[in-house]
This record gives structure tokens, C-alpha cells and sequence, in this order.
């Protein structure tokens, strides 16, 4: 009688914190360009005036999407910064879209690849299908870094949470993820660097997780836990 061969799990990773780097202040080379941007269309606001502004009204949409799981994209809140700001303007879509890619790619100068991430996902889908969902308020931010990296080709199916409409933790994106590929929950193994937002999104939807705590941050967490991304392979290797 034929043995029937073992099906590899599904990898699926996040990104932000997880493949890349990302700055610790959203004011990337200070925040002047947007400011200037503004300026220029005749949008006047005091210059740390404009920063505390924006940083508060972002905190405050950031607050809800947290609490309800409905991801909003990044022009809607620069739509809501202005209305807030400057409520007798009527700012037109190709504005509201020009600050907040002004904005968007010089926060993005700030997220960097780690070194190990392309020898890891290289090596990976050798053995692996790959899969990859991020939060993120603008896809572009994704797709750009991924093809910048060369992992254009590398993932079988991204979801971000602004195009689903819920983000993580919610398991719905989790879930919606193993229907797309084609597989259950339960056929993937969900890796990430948050706690919540990453191991137990995966876990409360049916998936097995992985931390990676690069800083060694959380160190009361319990479950299964890595310290840097290329402990992966051998994690892989072991009988779970």
C-alpha cells in the first residue's frame, strides 16, 4: 500500500515588523514636504501645529479601526485631517491623493529590508507555498517594498487590510486568506512580530502561529517564538 505524503504547510508571513524595518516616527526627514505641500496650496497651519495635528488626528482613526477591525485608507484621513483643519476648504481627490503620497513615501524612505528576510523567503519557496497579509492603510506601500526586494513573485496570494476592509486580528482576514489559496486554517502557519495583531489573530482563526521577537520585547509570552527570521528553517525542521 502506497504512503500517503505529508502535505507542507502554508507560510504565511506579515510584513511590517516581520520582512522590513519601519521607522519609529511617522515624521520621516521631519515632516517639512508635507508641510510645504500644504503651504503651496495655500493651506496655512503653523508648522508643529500642522505635526501635532496630523499625529492626533491619525491616533484618534487608528483608535477606532483598533477597536472595531475596519481598516480606513490613507486618503481618508488626510480628507480628515483637512475637513478638521481647514473646514472652509473643498480640497479636490487629486490633492488629498498628492499630500498623502508626499507624505506616505518619505515615511517609507524609513523601512528598510532585514538582512535576512530575502535568504529566508528564497530558501523557503524551494519547500513552501508563501502567502502574506499586512495591515497597512495603502497597498502601494506594499507592493512597492515587495518588488523592491524582488519578492514580486514570491507570494502566492497578498492580502492587505485596506483592500479586504477588516484588519488583523480580526480572524476573518485570516480566514479569508486560507480560503484564497485553497486550503483551511489549519494547513497554515502564520508568522509575525505582534503578539495580538499576528500570533493570536492566526490562532483564534484556526491557524498555527509563530512570534518572532527580534528585541526580545515580550519575554512572559508562552507560545512558540523566534528571535531572528532565519530560526525559521530549523523551527520548520523540528517534529511539532
Amino acid at each position: 500500500m502506497k504512503r500517503k505524503q505529508k502535505m507542507e504547510k502554508i507560510l504565511i508571513f506579515d510584513f511590517f515588523g516581520t520582512l522590513v524595518s519601519t521607522p519609529e516616527s511617522p515624521f520621516v526627514g521631519g515632516g517639512r514636504r508635507t508641510w510645504h505641500l500644504l503651504k503651496k496650496y495655500d493651506y496655512e497651519i503653523e508648522f508643529e501645529g500642522f505635526k501635532r495635528n496630523w499625529e492626533q488626528c491619525l491616533r484618534r482613526m487608528e483608535a477606532e479601526s483598533n477597536s472595531n477591525f475596519v481598516e480606513f485608507h490613507f486618503f481618508k484621513f488626510v480628507r480628515a485631517f483637512l475637513k478638521e483643519n481647514f473646514p472652509s476648504k473643498s480640497p479636490k481627490f487629486r490633492f488629498v491623493k498628492l499630500l498623502a503620497e508626499t507624505f506616505l513615501w518619505d515615511w517609507n524612505r524609513g523601512v528598510k529590508l532585514f538582512d535576512e528576510s530575502a535568504q529566508v523567503i528564497h530558501k523557503l519557496l524551494t519547500t513552501y507555498r508563501l502567502g502574506l497579509i499586512s495591515n497597512t492603510h495603502y497597498p502601494d506601500l506594499i507592493y512597492r517594498n515587495l518588488s523592491k526586494a524582488g519578492f514580486s513573485n514570491a507570494f502566492d496570494l497578498i492580502i492587505t487590510s485596506v483592500e479586504f476592509g477588516i484588519k488583523k486580528p480580526d480572524r476573518r482576514i485570516f480566514e479569508r486568506t486560507a480560503s484564497l489559496l485553497g486550503v483551511e486554517t489549519r494547513d497554515c502557519i502564520y508568522v509575525g512580530d505582534d503578539p495580538r495583531e499576528d500570533y493570536e489573530g492566526a490562532i483564534n482563526a484556526g491557524m498555527e502561529a509563530l512570534l518572532i521577537d527580534r528585541d526580545g520585547r515580550y519575554r512572559d509570552f508562552t507560545g512558540n517564538r523566534i528571535n531572528r527570521l532565519m530560526e525559521l528553517i530549523s523551527w520548520l525542521a523540528r517534529d511539532r
